[in-house]
């Protein structure tokens, strides 16, 4: 799973006038990496995504500029990481999955790590979908299309199944889970009715499977 944005965080701000020679001796590059990214989730929680400059992130971070641009080009590149529902590549083995166990288990894992990040983290999230280029969006379509076009690959589905209109359907389900939990706050367990919500896609897809599987099924 690549990015940080579900990595479990403390949401208290924390200040200090920490220097790159006092807290990074030593470090290596992944760790200069991260500590900006920690300042930045710091910041994100604390005065919200429109608000923070890079200035912000380097302070709070204890770097200069210069090395924050060594690791991301600007603010947004950073936000995209930090805040981005999304698995890198789908390995070979959940692509060869059965159709119902790849969905469910691809939704499972997502809904996991979206209850890793406070709640706070995923209002900011929903925000920056409205600030930003899209591409959280774009890379979860694709990621959901590569399942449903192995499923049609290994003849599971037929080769006529609206693919991209499929695609469109499961993104709305889990986002709407996503956005819900927003709305209604910590009360709400989105993994909890996550299995529901892969039973709602998988059904949707019934009709394009090919008999033998159905039946299975």
């Amino acid at each position: 799973m690549t990015g940080s944005f579900f990595t479990a965080f403390n949401i208290l701000r924390v200040k200090g006038d920490f220097t790159l020679s006092d807290n990074f001796t030593g470090a290596n590059d992944f760790e200069i990496r991260e500590k900006i990214i920690d300042a930045a989730k710091r910041l994100m929680i604390a005065d919200g995504i429109m608000i923070i400059t890079i200035d912000d992130i380097v302070k709070e971070a204890g770097v200069t500029e210069e090395i924050f641009k060594k690791y991301f080009n600007d603010k947004n590149e950073l936000l995209f990481e930090l805040i981005n529902i999304r698995f890198g590549i789908v390995s070979d083995d959940v692509l060869n999955m059965p159709l119902r166990e790849k969905i469910k288990y691809f939704n499972l894992e997502l809904m996991k790590q979206v209850e890793l990040a406070d709640v706070e983290t995923c209002r900011q999230w929903i925000v920056h979908q409205f600030t930003a280029e899209n591409k959280t969006c774009e890379t979860d379509m694709k990621h959901i299309k590569n399942l449903i076009e192995s499923s049609i690959a290994n003849g599971e589905l037929r080769d006529d199944t609206p693919v991209d209109e499929l695609v469109r359907f499961a993104t709305n389900a889990i986002y709407g889970l996503v956005f819900y939990w927003a709305v209604a706050g910590k009360e709400f367990e989105p993994l909890y009715h996550i299995e529901a919500v892969s039973d709602f896609i998988v059904n949707a897809m019934i009709p394009y499977m090919t008999n033998n599987f159905k039946q299975e099924g």
